[in-house]
């Protein structure tokens, strides 16, 4: 829904978290996409 945005969050997630980390992460990480797309909709 929001391709840019998420592409964009998800390389600064990548860059600063470990891949285990990102994992246990990707539902918040979700959560937070919405929650900003919402916002900045």
């Amino acid at each position: 829904m929001f391709p840019i945005v998420f592409d964009l969050e998800r390389a600064n997630q990548l860059s600063l978290l470990p891949d285990k980390d990102l994992v246990d992460l990707c539902p918040l990480i979700e959560s937070y996409q919405v929650t900003k797309s919402l916002i900045l909709a």
